[in-house]
């Protein structure tokens, strides 16, 4: 007698998450494509190991759109209490929106039918099923906040930090210190069981003194550094006994992952912000044409800079070389440069190599 496929993919969905967050995937983004990759598989992996409790402190660092808070803010949560509805998550974000939002993606998947189908004992009780505040019919919870937000008298078994920092925020030493005030002042405070309890921090690099920089002496913290491209070798895994190797210039993340953002200048900025170049200082500057992309808006790719000029009603310029006070947005950090080629000759530059 053969099994029935529909109950050996739900014991599937029960049991292995990394498919369960391509299900999470499908219910808040209907009619987008989900792309594989093997980056999702680390990124699941680890999580699952804070479930289990082999890790306690995990710090994972990825370019911006990755899927990083559809696996760690509402894939995540929904399996912990699907698995256990006792637990009490506790989740944070830059701003309260942005909570709000990962929260009530999160309830929609625990209110969907297939996920009540794989955990029957885990209800959204209905004295308290808020946007931002939801909690169990066994009394576990999952609590949103923003950073610096109120957290008095809650206490959680999982804290999970998504995006403490804006990246307009980054070159703001006021702002990045409030960040970190609040992670060590109220954060840490939080954890009903310090030794046993975990944290899970996702983010961007930004600066050196962001909230990563911050906790990197604190604990003894399992990391997953995974950069648009690799700037050095690295084994990472993604499974039991198995893992990756990642090889200098490799791409980690694929140029069309989710919101398709532009591999030939995303790409290379997310390198500059892997920990070697942090340490550098090499961030863009305030003003320059990759400002905001870490909020969702990715910069354009470098050949669209022929746009911008016929844009103004001015004649396209040769393919074979773009001036940039030509091309360039108004006040643009690189706008001074002389001329940026789009040939690959070996006399080009690029906003990336002129760029200090």
């Amino acid at each position: 007698m053969s099994a029935d496929p529909v109950r050996l993919y739900e014991a599937l969905l029960r049991q292995d998450f990394p498919s369960f967050l391509r299900k999470c995937f499908a219910s808040v983004n209907p009619g987008e494509v989900f792309l594989p990759n093997w980056h999702l598989e680390a990124i699941a992996w680890h999580l699952e190991q804070v479930r289990r409790g082999a890790i306690r402190r995990l710090r994972i660092e990825v370019p911006p759109r990755s899927l990083k808070s559809v696996a760690a803010s509402v894939a995540f949560p929904a399996f912990l209490l699907g698995h256990d509805p006792t637990r009490k998550i506790i989740t944070a974000s830059y701003s309260a929106d942005l909570a709000a939002k990962h929260a009530a993606d999160c309830r929609a998947v625990m209110r969907s039918a297939w996920y009540r189908r794989l955990f029957p004992r885990t209800r959204i009780s209905p004295a308290k099923d808020q946007e931002s505040n939801y909690q169990t019919a066994e009394r576990g919870y999952r609590y949103a906040t923003s950073i610096g937000g109120t957290l008095t008298g809650r206490g959680g078994d999982i804290l999970i930090i998504d995006d403490p920092l804006k990246p307009e925020d980054a070159m703001s030493q006021a702002r990045r210190e409030a960040v970190n005030g609040w992670y060590s002042r109220t954060a840490l405070s939080r954890l009903n069981n310090k030794a046993v309890n975990a944290i899970v921090l996702v983010q961007q690099r930004l600066h050196m003194d962001d909230l990563a920089g911050h906790v990197d002496g604190l604990e003894d913290w399992t990391v997953l550094r995974l950069p648009a491209i690799a700037e050095e070798d690295a084994v990472i895994p993604i499974g039991p006994g198995g893992s990756i190797t990642a090889g200098r210039g490799r791409c980690c993340i694929p140029p069309a992952s989710r919101r398709r953002c532009s591999m030939r200048c995303a790409g290379h900025w997310a390198v500059r912000r892997s920990r070697r170049s942090i340490s550098s200082g090499l961030f863009p500057p305030t003003g320059s044409w990759y400002a905001g992309a870490g909020s969702g808006a990715m910069p354009k790719p470098r050949r669209e800079a022929r746009w911008l000029s016929t844009s103004r009603g001015t004649r396209p310029p040769s393919p074979r070389s773009i001036t940039t006070t030509r091309s360039a947005p108004p006040g643009a950090w690189w706008a001074t440069r002389s001329t940026c080629s789009t040939s690959t000759g070996s006399g080009s530059t690029s906003p990336r190599s002129s760029g200090g």
